[in-house]
């Protein structure tokens, strides 16, 4: 049976689902703007050999984040435009929720969310999982190359 959870408890499972992700991992969200926490998460699971798929909406991502998401193996990107869904899940565990992968959202606002586990409501999982991989066949793959920032020098005369 699904379980309700508060602001808390969402950023708390959110964390956990990316820790225990095993083969796969899928972050769903409008806003994309990784905390540290999150980002070191994802570069574990990478590093265990866990295939992750992002999706996000809001065609905001600054070089920085670019340039931290490039460097983690096995992740691949995707912009799909009108995206307003929040969902994120590994093979056995799922939250749908309001929260967005934003630090703000985690931080400041009051978020709510539910926790559906794969193994007490298959049915349930398999459909958000089935709308999540629709959502990605209609989406743009974002490529994600590290490019490389210059100071900027000042010409004294």
């Amino acid at each position: 049976m699904a379980e309700f959870l508060t602001t808390m408890g969402t950023s708390s499972r959110i964390e956990e689902i990316m820790m225990n992700a095993k083969q796969e991992l899928f972050l769903v969200s409008p806003f994309l703007q990784i905390s540290k926490t999150f980002y070191e998460r994802l570069k574990d699971a990478s590093e265990s050999g866990v295939k992750i798929k992002i999706v996000f909406g809001k065609d905001e991502l600054k070089p920085n984040e670019r340039n931290s998401l490039a460097e983690i193996k096995n992740l691949e990107l995707f912009f799909f435009e009108n995206l307003h869904a929040k969902c994120y899940f590994n093979e056995g565990k799922m939250v749908i929720t309001s929260m967005n992968m934003y630090e703000f959202s985690e931080k400041n606002n009051r978020e709510m969310g539910v926790l559906i586990d794969s193994n007490n409501d298959k049915e349930l999982y398999e459909n958000a999982k089935r709308e999540t991989l629709s959502i990605i066949k209609s989406s743009e793959t974002v490529r994600l190359n590290k490019t490389e920032r210059f100071a900027k020098k000042e010409e004294y005369k």
